[in-house]
């Protein structure tokens, strides 16, 4: 469902954007245990812009919380063995992405920041899988679809809160 908008145009306005931050915010008001983790998914898409896949399971790799590492400058950074292209990034990790992990992680009991071993996956289901290789694992880290699914479920939801008052940014929304 992700397109390009008439000028080529992938990114999201800022309008656009603090309509889907607010969409986010309510919906972890609404219901904290399955938000959190949609709250720092849209911090990472926000500040970091990796793609879908960068932070998604596939076959041979599974984004961890140590993906976040502590850079030797003292600086945080989200790494990505292997991007499109087969080419390694490390991406400077701004405040609010560091506020967003560590709510996020103190909201699983877990420490404030990951250890440099640190195994647990970085986005986990909350109902166990139904098939494949995974199936009727609970912990396991969310694949492709399922993390464009909850994209998608945000940006429809925000486009209908958008929809009275700025139709045209709602369904260029709704196209993303």
């Amino acid at each position: 469902r992700v397109t390009e908008s008439e000028d080529g145009d992938k990114a999201l306005s800022e309008l656009q954007w603090q309509w889907v931050s607010k969409q986010v915010e309510l919906l972890v008001l609404a219901d904290p245990i399955k938000h959190q983790r949609t709250k720092l998914l849209f911090t990472l898409l926000y500040y970091l812009y990796p793609r879908v896949s960068e932070i998604s399971a596939r076959p041979g790799y599974t984004p961890l919380m140590s993906s976040f590492k502590k850079h030797r400058s003292g600086v945080w950074v989200f790494s990505i063995p292997q991007s499109k292209g087969g080419k390694s990034r490390i991406i400077p990790c701004p405040e609010p992405v560091m506020l967003a992990l560590k709510t996020y992680r103190q909201f699983l009991g877990l420490r404030d920041f990951p250890l440099p071993d640190e195994k647990i996956p970085l986005f986990t289901r909350h109902q166990a899988g139904t098939h494949g290789r995974e199936a009727g694992i609970l912990d396991a880290q969310l694949g492709i679809e399922a993390i464009r699914g909850i994209v998608n479920n945000v940006f429809d939801l925000t486009a209908n809160a958008m929809a009275e008052l700025f139709p045209y940014e709602a369904q260029e929304l709704r196209g993303f």
